[in-house]
């Protein structure tokens, strides 16, 4: 009989009351019960059915629920189809051996081998081999095809296994032929799809069991049209009410998710995650749940690679390999399974080390480590795993040294006592991956030849060890009943929770868009069920989407939400998903607790302060001096300055190929005009050549093509800056003073005054003690117009700040400021007081003002220093930034303070 009804009609509950009533009836008689059995797809789904039989009352024995695998494997037990990691081995051995020029490229895509591994499996699933396909290969590339397809076969047949389906139907043939002995009932559950070696399978158990149901989603075509059917017309789940959240990136999406959660009424178990594309959730899920301190359980395995420790003792193999680069060796060490990674002094070494960057090696690692005596010893325990790099060895042997990294370079975490359920979970799934990894060493070696293999060098056997760990699934061990459950489309058939929510509703993630196969089209797949190859098309696979939303949204009983981000993590725009047609936009910021009726309400903004008097008496000590600088950060954003000046976070020193950006620039064109500026009438080109050597070798700068781009960018742009200083002459030389220091007191009347400290890039002081302040920026045109707007809103006042310091330590009288633009062209934004400057003083660009008005301007800016100085003293640290471009351009910060942008 086959079973159909749309999603939520109850076909399990059908399948679990006739498996119940026959564990009743025949609960009396051993021999009775073993003729009922039920048939799952998957592990978990029989673990979860067992489960919710014995919430009914039931005592299971035997195994009455079973994976199709385990239960074909007894009828067919001589037959050896290859694991995922042997297929995915002897698929890259067939691509190597067919060396096929369409595939070159290609070979080392993930993608690619997945797409050809599928295309074989549904062949051989078949009953189909290469030299059946090849009549249809007409074009370079599916002939490509069929030369791995034929170089596959061998490779199977040469190891002794069987192509994929051959199991099945053995176990076919041997049904028909002995029959199922005691088995008299058998019940097929949970299937999306059947292929065609499992539709032989179920017609010979259809002509040998007294009873046969087998469950069809009644929304895809029936795929066995001879059976009875018997349709369930009624659905049984109640329908939740559905609400939409959207959120701006992914990671904001599932941020609003826990919000709901945390801010939720129900207990944590009552609340699940169903995800369509779970590569891109789980590792964003682990991140905001774990930030919001949400216990969850992810009830898929995910492969063993992926698992934080064999992540970490991989990427030490890889750096091993390479002979410990460097910067990859640093970010390695970091890591929190690192026996260095949580030490005080590590940080400091890091930023020390990476300021040495390009550097290789242990010897290079130890010599700069004499300050840090922890790393250094840590390093030279290296060493004894220095020279695998050079060495070749039998895999096996491979597999025993890798296997004992874990002893020697992983770090162990405590056992707190007592242990809460979260710290119990993750001390298993420690111990659970730790204890795979050790068969995973060796089956990579046997994959290389077992025992008698010639010896291979690190780097082969790294790579069989590649195919293993992301082959190999686990799930690790988790009792704990009350965690929110994340579950994938597939794996939530079987559940019911009060509130789901549905994760990526955007056009290509869910709905996936199966577009036509790399090798055969749709057209061409018809052809080929015409004369008896039957594969499935992208149209068929494209319907399954739409039962996998039924399927997701059916799971609730009470609130179902249906959830998508707008942008990418790279900002491009996203495409909702066609399932939400019918739904109604929200908007983009929903209330946070969605059990909360009507929504509160919306309280007035109050800018975050520190409260603590401790805290607050320790930034009056932090900021007793300020610079115009510092105080201009603070205008762009409070939190950016309580970063970086009250916390004195140091931004990661660069990477070599990224050292010389736009600081590094600037400083090496206003030590190029300090010096040159003492002898105009020499050329720039050798001072501006001297700095940069210098700065180079400081910097450990590699005297490479972007490098030299640099320079030569900076060459022209300075000897362009020189030709145009020489023309501005003034009628008597200017008293001039440059990169000097100047400190004073703002605010004198204040308890505690504002004593302001900085460097002026360049002063001139002209006729009757008029003084012009200019700041050099290696800045192009669009960024000093920025700047210029800057000064209007009164967002930079560092220049201001500097007149008025001159103002007071020299008795001058402020006649300018102005900004020149070094990049590209010269850009010169400025504002002069005319009659205070000799004649021919002002530039056609200055702006022209009076002097009471140019005075207002220095008055603002010290009042608005005053200001801002008594709110950072009174602790404000809001995330309030005035232009939000900076945040996206240059804010170092913005990972911490976690802007929407």
């Amino acid at each position: 009989m086959l079973l159909t009804g749309l999603s939520g009609s109850g076909k399990t509950y059908f399948v679990l009351d006739r498996m119940q009533a026959a564990i009743r009836e025949n609960s009396v008689s051993e021999a009775k019960l073993s003729g009922t059995k039920l048939i799952v797809p998957t592990i978990s789904m029989a673990r979860h059915l067992e489960h919710q039989l014995v919430r009914r009352g039931l005592t299971l024995s035997g195994n009455i629920i079973e994976t199709i695998s385990d239960f074909v494997r007894r009828f067919a037990p001589e037959i050896r189809e290859p694991g995922p990691v042997m297929e995915s081995w002897l698929l890259r051995r067939a691509i190597a051996a067919a060396d096929r020029a369409e595939f070159q490229d290609l070979a080392p895509s993930a993608g690619l081998r997945a797409h050809l591994a599928e295309l074989i499996r549904e062949f051989a699933s078949a009953g189909f081999g290469s030299a059946d396909v090849a009549p249809f290969a007409r074009d370079r590339y599916q002939r490509a095809f069929v030369a791995v397809f034929r170089e596959y076969e061998r490779a199977l047949r040469e190891s002794g296994f069987s192509p994929a389906g051959e199991e099945l139907r053995q176990a076919a043939v041997e049904i028909r032929r002995r029959g199922l002995g005691p088995l008299r009932a058998v019940y097929l559950d949970g299937f999306l799809h059947f292929s065609a070696a499992e539709r032989l399978l179920i017609s010979a158990l259809d002509e040998k069991a007294e009873t046969l149901v087998v469950t069809a989603p009644a929304e895809l075509e029936n795929p066995f049209p001879g059976f009875p059917i018997e349709r369930l017309s009624q659905i049984r789940r109640p329908s939740p009410k559905r609400r939409m959240v959207r959120a701006s990136t992914t990671e904001r999406e599932i941020e609003e998710i826990a919000r709901r959660i945390a801010g939720g009424q129900r207990p944590f178990h009552e609340y699940g995650l169903i995800l369509r594309s779970p590569d891109l959730y789980e590792p964003i899920v682990r991140l905001v749940f774990e930030r919001f301190g949400i216990p969850y359980r992810m009830r898929f395995p995910i492969p063993l690679g992926r698992y934080g420790a064999i992540a970490y003792l991989r990427a030490l193999l890889g750096c091993i390999e390479k002979g410990f680069p460097g910067e990859d060796t640093l970010e390695l060490f970091h890591r929190g399974w690192s026996p260095v990674g949580l030490c005080p002094e590590y940080d400091e070494y890091d930023f020390y080390l990476r300021r040495q960057l390009p550097g290789k090696g242990l010897a290079f690692m130890r010599r700069h480590a004499e300050r840090f005596p922890k790393i250094g010893k840590f390093f030279e325990s290296l060493s004894a795993v220095a020279d695998w790099e050079r060495r070749e060895r039998p895999p096996s042997e491979w597999a025993s040294a890798v296997q004992g990294l874990a002893a020697s370079f992983l770090r162990t975490p405590g056992l707190p006592a007592p242990m809460d359920a979260s710290r119990v979970a993750e001390i298993r799934s420690l111990a659970d991956s730790l204890k795979q990894f050790e068969p995973c060493a060796v089956e990579a070696a046997e994959l290389l030849g077992a025992e008698n293999a010639q010896p291979v060098p690190l780097s082969e056997y790294a790579r069989a060890l590649d195919v293993v760990l992301a082959e190999t699934l686990l799930a690790a061990r988790d009792e704990r009943r009350n965690v929110v459950n994340v579950l994938t489309v597939y794996e939530a058939r079987q559940w019911e929770l009060p509130v789901v929510f549905v994760c990526g509703l955007v056009e290509k993630q869910f709905p996936r868009r199966h577009s036509r196969n790399l090798f055969f089209s749709d057209r061409e797949r018809e052809n080929m069920a015409r004369q008896g190859i039957e594969l499935r098309t992208a149209a068929r696979k494209n319907e399954e989407e739409r039962f996998l939303f039924d399927i997701a949204v059916s799971r609730a009983t009470a609130e179902v939400f249906l959830t998508y981000p707008e942008n990418d993590t790279d900002g491009t725009p996203l495409v909702r998903s066609s399932f939400l047609a019918d739904q109604r936009e929200p908007p983009l910021e929903p209330p946070v607790c969605h059990a909360v009726e009507p929504p509160p309400p919306v309280q007035p903004y109050r800018p975050a302060r520190l409260q603590s008097k401790d805290l607050l008496d320790s930034v009056v000590l932090c900021h007793e001096t300020f610079s115009p600088s510092s105080l201009e950060c603070y205008l762009q954003c409070p939190f950016q300055f309580f970063a970086r000046h009250t916390l004195q976070l140091r931004k990661m020193p660069a990477p070599p190929q990224y050292r010389l950006d736009a600081l590094l620039m600037g400083t090496i064109i206003h030590q190029t005009i300090r010096k040159w500026s003492e002898n105009r009438d020499a050329g720039i080109r050798p001072v501006l050549e001297d700095i940069f050597d210098e700065v180079c070798r400081l910097h450990h700068l590699k005297d490479d093509f972007s490098t030299a781009l640099i320079r030569n960018g900076l060459l022209a742009d300075m000897e362009r800056f020189a030709a145009e200083e020489r023309t501005r002459t003034h009628s008597s030389p200017p008293l001039e003073g440059f990169e000097t220091e100047v400190e004073y007191l703002l605010d004198e009347d204040a308890t505690l005054p504002l004593r302001l400290r900085g460097r002026i890039d360049r002063y001139e002081v002209l006729g009757e003690r008029a003084v012009i302040v200019t700041d050099y920026k290696y800045s192009g045109e669009q960024a000093m117009n920025r700047l210029a707007k800057g000064q209007r809103e009164g967002t930079r006042i560092q220049a201001q700040l500097y007149l008025l310091g001159l103002q007071r330590l020299q008795n001058v009288r402020p006649a300018g400021m102005r900004y020149w633009g070094l990049r590209g062209r010269t850009t010169l934004r400025g504002w002069v007081v005319e009659e205070l400057l000799p004649k021919g003083a002002s530039q056609k660009d200055d702006q022209k003002i009076d002097e009471a008005g140019f005075q207002a301007i220095l008055d603002r800016a010290g009042n608005i220093a005053v200001e801002k100085v008594k709110e950072i003293r009174g602790g404000s640290i809001a995330v309030d930034p005035d232009d939000r471009d900076v945040c996206k351009r240059s804010c170092e910060f913005r990972d911490v303070c976690r802007i929407e942008l």
